[in-house]
């Protein structure tokens, strides 16, 4: 392990950090966080400069509306949808209770969804365990918001977390840098867009107002934790950890012997390519989409003013010595723009095939995804359950990795001014977690749940108190009192049936009555 309390390795991390290497692996992470939260349009532009002039995209209608990256990581990013069941292990019951106030203020199942969003969007995503307001906080870091001290033995694994915002106004230059693959590899006309960033702090909230912060270096180790500016000088007063741990949980499900995984693009770079295709769409039909007039005569007959209108008349003067006959007309491109867009869509397709989510996820079409039956429902469930199983497995780790950080926390700051909501008191050394997600379940429709429940009586499987507990969801008990309120419900429905029911007798007197009663009137 390095020796961070001498200063000439500590400026010599800070040296690394502020290399154009290292800042060009934070862009690329910073790229595709900005294009998941929505800031497509410089990306966008860009890629079509790559492809056409600077005139040409200038007036073209650029569309950079339609996220696709957000929509497929979301979807992806299935293990918190809904949220696991926790049990807390050799604890008492006041202990249970806090530890269950205490995850519901850190909003434990909102930021693991968070942390797992960004391992389908970067392959990595890194939880940070801090005090905050009485009680923790947990972060979601992603690569461009930390440096690592790797471990000399093992570079996959950090002795060290070295933290810095890194803001929008890092990203311009001198020169342009590769933020996603386009067909020249560059984002021409990205050090001109500053992101609203005017390079002045104002008092007011802004863009900048973390500039300041951006000199200062956040420095964990197991031994250490303290804060230092860009010269190097520590500006904690006690630079010791007394956690004796790292608060960080690395998420990640493969790396190839270097600390940060190598981050695919593909999510973010089909987003960028389709919204540019759209763009490329709709400047044909804007270009081709209507008629372009035309006038065909001699140069000498060619009127001074022209008016194009339904109630307009054209008047084209004929020069009887000229062998040009006059003509005024429509010239229509006629683009294929039903192609264009089959061609998008049939792109859109595969590329959401390829990524395992079903394609009607996102589509062109007004009609959302639509199931039959309760079993195709299941099955879509399945392939998204499938396509997640590693995640559960990964994710049951890093529960148990957090509690771990949350029981030392407690243990280490209960009683201090660290943790004063905390009323649960020192956790015993054997206190653990167990997590149980929940996984797709059987879904029926009504009409195929009452269609079984029917065939099951009618082969005797069956009782009809046991239909009515299947219907109901209710146990044998509560279904017996049910069955007894409708066969009682019955039995006043067929007395007060029986007491407005004439007697027969009634019937035929009535009947012969109303027979002479004809007869009377007949004569």
């Amino acid at each position: 392990m390095i020796n961070l309390l001498d200063i000439g390795t500590r400026l010599s991390l800070i040296e690394e950090i502020e290399s154009e290497e290292n800042k060009q692996r934070k862009r690329r992470s910073f790229a595709q966080y900005d294009i998941y939260k929505d800031n497509q349009h410089v990306y966008v532009y860009d890629y079509l400069r790559s492809q056409f002039s600077q005139n040409t995209v200038n007036e073209m209608p650029i569309i950079s509306s339609i996220n696709l990256s957000r929509r497929i990581v979301n979807q992806e990013a299935s293990v918190y949808k809904n949220a696991p069941k926790r049990s807390f292990m050799d604890v008492s019951e006041d202990q249970e209770y806090e530890l269950e106030a205490l995850y519901e203020q850190m909003k434990i199942n909102s930021k693991l969804m968070k942390s797992n969003q960004m391992l389908k969007l970067q392959d990595q995503s890194l939880l940070y365990v801090v005090p905050s307001q009485g009680g923790l906080s947990i972060k979601v870091l992603l690569p461009h918001q930390y440096d690592v001290i790797p471990n000399e033995s093992n570079p996959e694994v950090a002795d060290g977390y070295i933290i810095n915002t890194f803001q929008r106004d890092q990203i311009g230059g001198a020169k342009s840098v590769p933020v996603f693959n386009s067909p020249s590899g560059l984002a021409e006309n990205y050090q001109n867009t500053k992101f609203y960033s005017d390079g002045q702090n104002q008092k007011i909230a802004d863009p900048d107002d973390f500039k300041e912060d951006n000199r200062r270096y956040i420095v964990w180790t197991k031994e250490l934790n303290f804060i230092m500016d860009s010269k190097g000088n520590v500006l904690s007063e006690d630079p010791t950890n007394p956690l004796n741990m790292l608060p960080f949980i690395d998420i990640f499900h493969d790396k190839d012997m270097e600390y940060f995984v190598v981050m695919g693009q593909a999510i973010t770079d089909f987003s960028i390519q389709f919204n540019a295709a759209l763009s490329d769409l709709a400047n044909v039909n804007r270009m081709q989409g209507w008629g372009q007039a035309y006038l065909k005569c001699d140069a000498r007959m060619v009127p001074q003013n022209i008016t194009v209108g339904p109630n307009k008349i054209i008047k084209l003067p004929i020069d009887p010595n000229s062998q040009i006959v006059p003509e005024f007309g429509f010239a229509n491109a006629n683009p294929d723009i039903a192609g264009a867009i089959k061609f998008i869509e049939t792109l859109l397709a595969m590329f959401m095939s390829s990524r395992g989510v079903d394609p009607k996820t996102v589509t062109g079409q007004g009609d959302g995804q639509k199931f039959t039956s309760g079993i195709e429902r299941l099955l879509a469930m399945v392939e998204k359950f499938e396509a997640s199983k590693e995640d559960y497995s990964l994710y049951k780790g890093v529960e148990v990795k957090l509690f771990e950080i949350i029981k030392t926390y407690i243990n280490t700051y209960s009683g201090t001014d660290v943790l004063p909501n905390w009323a649960g008191g020192v956790l015993p050394e054997a206190a653990s977690v167990e997590v149980e997600f929940k996984k797709p379940e059987m879904v029926q429709t009504d009409q195929e749940k009452l269609a079984s429940i029917q065939i099951r009586k009618e082969l005797g499987l069956i009782s009809h108190v046991e239909a009515i507990a299947i219907d109901r969801g209710i146990s044998d008990d509560a279904a017996e009192e049910v069955a007894q309120d409708i066969k009682e419900e019955e039995m006043e429905l067929q007395m007060k049936l029986a007491e407005v029911k004439p007697d027969p007798e009634d019937v035929m007197n009535g009947d012969q009555d109303a027979e002479t009663e004809s007869e009377s009137s007949e004569t």
